[in-house]
């Protein structure tokens, strides 16, 4: 294959974007499309590679297996190593476990599974994950893994159709990117089915100039500007908002296969890219982007938020001595084939076995010893923080829904099993009457878990769902969720007099775009209408109560590092929710009140604010990012039960 310098200053645009983009440099929000400019090259290069290995009928698994060793293993290794030990020594235990989670999903290439199911990429808590940016290698490994085999299947079949069958896989995986948005936007984000296209687009250029630079052409002169131009304007337009990846991701993947398939030195774009810096750079572009996102994490765990703007560009500027270094005297040694003195492929193979072994050893081992870690890290504390860390454990531990329940008649079930729940309905219904019926999501845990700290409260307490089930149809009627509205109905309409009132409430963060940055201009307010009608249409005369959503500092408790203040680490990490709390609270009151309901503002009935009142004598008031603990039903429980009363809630008078 003929060496283009082009292709090399295309990685620098790439990693460029990227690295700025997590730097938080403004005019570069679709920074993270240089991912999929990464992608269409990989997939040009490699398929490259392979058709040369197949016309010159050479082609073996092994030894695509082996270049994949040699390029990926060598640095990668060196990066997790020293991510560990960094971890060790600046993160907090709960951090530290996650970190092993992630070293081990790394090591096995599943990376991007393991943060699809754990992490929102564009979310807060995310930029302090120093292993998140490895989801992408796991993408490409992963796509690897029957490529190489397709592609020989193909060639022995119709080796003169190759563009058009690439075509058509990359087609179907456009279709179920641009599906995978609306139905499972964090799965499409990050698992190969939606990613492959981009892959592919790059295979289709190799299958078309089989190793041969592009000729010049007039067209080229124009396309190759094009493609820049292309990949420039995504990197500047496309944001956080945009659905990604989808049909808004092949300006880049275009932009990309036109460069690849046009530039030269023959054209402007192809100049600019060739530029000596711009090849160094790119050169180095694998490199710079392991060591970037562990920086940058680790800084953020420092300073309790993001660093200030310079500080950020100071540690990208850090990542490329970094990367030249691991460069020199790690990629390129492995790199070196056996006949100009390099390692051989045995060797190759068994150090690459060896790091994997090691670096799935080392997550797994941490992952299942969290007390040897927590013992270890103890041992390190003075007295005060030792002190923050039994407050932090104490609150994690208090599980609203396990703090619940002194009363035999205090009922907290997930889903309705007629026979079971009768049986245990008989003899509070033969004791006390009439049930208080509690609906909603894990915030009514919350607020069953407060009343049921409250001597005020009623004795008898059914509270139905769970966390994430909220009265909103579509919201609720996911079958990956299912949650017991119809079941609650049913139950309802065989037993209407069985409930002195019915009481609903949910989490603020349903009908926002992003809880960690609430805006309250853009809210789903209409949900909540949908919700309030399907109180309306229980088939009972009970009266219905709303309570309306409570703030909370957004600060997840297993963040905090006892060796630091917690007040100030809580302060500095809060999110200000007054504002969005606020407006979500009138719109429950306008549309309660239009309906007849009782409605209660609970935030007024607190009146806790943020982060002041996130301790409470001492006790962390939250075990996560937004439930209370046991300090905080204790302290919340007996003013809500009040200011039921004074509401006229039935059962509180």
């Amino acid at each position: 294959m003929k060496y283009r310098r082009e292709i090399d200053g295309l990685r620098t645009v790439a990693v460029g974007s990227v690295v700025l983009f997590h730097a938080g440099m403004p005019g570069f929000a679709g920074g993270y499309v240089g991912v999929d400019v990464f992608f269409v090259i990989s997939g040009f290069l490699i398929t490259t590679i392979l058709l040369g290995d197949l016309e010159a009928g050479r082609f073996s698994v092994l030894t695509f297996y082996e270049r994949r060793a040699r390029r990926i293993l060598p640095a990668l290794s060196l990066v997790v190593l020293c991510t560990a030990l960094a971890g060790a020594l600046l993160m907090s235990p709960h951090q530290i476990g996650e970190l092993a989670e992630s070293v081990a999903a790394t090591a096995l290439f599943a990376a991007n599974v393991y943060f699809w199911r754990s992490t929102d990429y564009f979310g807060t808590a995310a930029e302090e994950k120093p292993l998140l940016h490895m989801w992408s290698l796991a993408v490409e490994e992963q796509f690897y893994i029957l490529f190489p085999l397709l592609l020989l299947v193909l060639w022995r079949w119709r080796p003169n159709r190759l563009q058009l069958w690439f075509l058509a896989l990359a087609a179907l995986s456009l279709a179920l990117a641009e599906a995978g948005w609306r139905l499972k936007p964090w799965a499409n984000f990050y698992l190969p089915t939606g990613r492959a296209w981009e892959l592919l687009a790059g295979a289709m250029i190799a299958a078309r100039l089989r190793g041969a630079a592009p000729e010049p052409s007039a067209a080229g002169r124009v396309l190759a500007p094009l493609g820049l131009a292309l990949v420039i304007a995504s990197i500047a337009l496309i944001g956080e908002g945009t659905p990604y990846p989808s049909l808004w991701t092949a300006i880049p993947v275009a932009g990309t296969a036109l460069l690849i398939r046009y530039a030269g030195p023959q054209d402007l774009a192809g100049r600019l890219l060739g530029l000596r810096p711009m090849v160094f750079v790119g050169l180095l572009s694998y490199s710079i982007y392991l060591w970037h996102q562990p920086l940058l994490a680790f800084a953020r765990i420092e300073l309790i938020g993001p660093p200030p703007l310079p500080a950020a560009l100071g540690l990208m500027a850090l990542s490329v001595p970094l990367a030249w270094l691991s460069w020199r005297f790690v990629e390129r040694p492995f790199r070196t084939s056996p006949a100009r003195g390099g390692f051989s492929r045995p060797a190759i193979f068994a150090m690459s076995g060896a790091a994997i072994g090691g670096m799935t050893a080392l997550g797994v081992a941490i992952a299942l010893s969290p007390q040897t870690v927590e013992r270890i890290y103890v041992a390190a504390l003075d007295a005060e923080g030792r002190a923050r860390l039994e407050a932090i454990e104490t609150a994690i531990s208090s599980r609203t829904e396990e703090a619940a329940g002194r009363s035999e008649c205090h009922i907290a079930v997930q889903y309705v099993d007629r026979a079971a729940l009768d049986a245990r309905l008989a003899p509070c219904v033969e004791r006390y009457g009439k049930a208080t019926l509690l609906l909603g999501d894990s915030h009514m845990g919350d607020l069953f878990g407060a009343l049921a700290q409250a001597p005020e409260a009623p004795p008898f307490l059914l509270r139905i769902g769970r966390g994430g089930c909220v009265a909103h149809r579509r919201l609720w009627s996911q079958p990956t969720h299912p949650c017991a509205y119809d079941q609650v109905r049913d139950l309802v309409a065989a037993r209407p007099e069985l409930f002195s009132s019915v009481i609903y409430v949910e989490s603020f963060a349903l009908v926002t775009p992003d809880p960690f940055a609430p805006d309250p201009e853009d809210l789903r307010l209409e949900l909540l209408d949908e919700a309030l009608d399907w109180l309306a249409a229980l088939p009972t005369p009970a009266p219905r109560v709303v309570i309306g959503p409570k703030e909370t500092p957004l600060v997840d408790t297993r963040l905090l590092d006892p060796a630091r203040d917690l007040a100030e680490q809580i302060a500095a990490r809060a999110v200000d929710t007054a504002p969005v709390v606020a407006r979500i609270g009138d719109a429950w009151r306008a549309g309660a009140e239009a309906r007849g309901f009782l409605y209660l503002d609970l935030q007024a009935t607190l009146g806790a604010a943020y982060p002041r009142d996130a301790i409470l004598d001492g006790a962390l008031a939250f075990h996560d990012a937004d439930h209370w603990s046991l300090a905080a039903l204790r302290r919340y429980g007996p003013p809500i039960a009040a200011a039921l009363a004074r509401t006229g809630a039935p059962g509180f008078l």
